[in-house]
C-alpha cells in the first residue's frame, strides 16, 4: 500500500495499487509516516499520484504528520496530486497550509 524509500537522506512515500485513501488506510498510513517524521529534521515528500480520492480521515492523517513535521523541525511535502485531490484541499483551504509541488522532481529540488 505504501511504499517508502530514502533518496539523499529523505524519505519518498508512494502509494502503491491504492485509488483511495480513505479511513480504512488512513491509521497505518498515519503511524508509517508519523514514525520517519518523529526524527529531528526528517525530510519526507508524500507522491500522492494515483490517487483519485480522499476523504476526512485523510485530511487529518496529513495534518497529523505536518503538526509532527513541525514539532521536529523537518520537511513535509505533497506532490502529483490529482485535480480531485487537488480541488478538496483548495475547497477546505489547506493548500497554503501544505507546500505542494506539481511533480516529485520539483518537491526534491525544494528540499
Amino acid at each position: 500500500m505504501l511504499q517508502i524509500t530514502i533518496d539523499k537522506e529523505i524519505a519518498i512515500a508512494s502509494f502503491k495499487n491504492v485509488s483511495r485513501f480513505n479511513y480504512i488506510i488512513s491509521q497505518e498510513v498515519k503511524d508509517q509516516l508519523n514514525t520517519i517524521m518523529k526524527k529531528n529534521g526528517a525530510k519526507l515528500i508524500l507522491n500522492m499520484q494515483g490517487l483519485e480520492f480522499i476523504d476526512s480521515s485523510a485530511i487529518g492523517t496529513l495534518i497529523s504528520v505536518l503538526k509532527t513535521s513541525k514539532e521536529n523541525r523537518g520537511t513535509f511535502y505533497l506532490c502529483n496530486l490529482s485535480p480531485e485531490v487537488n480541488d478538496l484541499l483548495e475547497v477546505m483551504q489547506l493548500q497554503t497550509v501544505f507546500d505542494i509541488y506539481s511533480t516529485l522532481d520539483e518537491a526534491i529540488s525544494k528540499i
